[in-house]
């Protein structure tokens, strides 16, 4: 079986710190997490093998003399994936143009390409949020049922606020709200280590 043996792009490593913590006891970043992809890039034939260049002079006196195409049909075994087994184990990942898989393959499913495109959602800056707890507002009776119906609000700054918790006084039409709104990765950088 051949796999893409160049390893090239094939490591994508990051580093998520926090810059700046009042306690480095409240830092919850610890370990190292792998994500293996469960698949191999397909090796790209980018030339013919010497039985095939053999095969090309016979076939070019064939061609020449009968008026065939045996040439562009050898040509054709060029940019398309080696395969040397009949069965695989492993997935193979290929990147085509038409039937021809793409010289460049790394620049759109290396280790990068898929790391950045996929799985950004999972860097340490999307889950830091910002909790408010007992926030007094002013709700009426219908607010109030429309934050169980959907704990999701937008605020009049255009930020999403997710309600945890909602507390209401009918007599004084006042909740206490608690809520947790995503915020911007201030206080952490992500760095890449290893890039291919």
């Amino acid at each position: 079986m051949n796999t893409y043996d160049d390893t090239n792009k094939r490591v994508f490593e990051i580093s998520s710190e926090i810059q700046a913590a009042p306690d480095p006891a409240l830092i919850t970043l610890k370990g190292y997490k792998p994500i293996r992809m469960p698949f191999a890039r397909g090796a790209r034939k980018g030339s013919l093998t010497f039985a095939e260049e053999t095969a090309k002079v016979f076939a070019k006196a064939i061609d020449t003399f009968c008026g065939t195409s045996f040439v562009s049909q050898i040509e054709a075994r060029k940019d398309v994936m080696q395969v040397s087994n009949q069965y695989f184990s492993v997935t193979k990942l290929l990147y085509m143009n038409g039937s021809r898989l793409v010289e460049n393959q790394n620049d759109y499913i290396g280790a990068q390409a898929i790391a950045q495109n996929y799985w950004s959602n999972r860097f340490i800056e999307n889950y830091q949020k910002t909790r408010k707890e007992a926030m007094p507002v002013a709700t009426t009776v219908s607010e109030f049922f429309a934050y169980e119906a959907n704990n999701y609000l937008s605020l009049g700054n255009g930020d999403a606020i997710k309600v945890t918790r909602v507390k209401w006084n009918p007599r004084t039409n006042i909740a206490l709200v608690d809520y947790e709104k995503k915020k911007l990765a201030i206080n952490e950088e992500t760095t890449v280590i290893n890039a291919g």
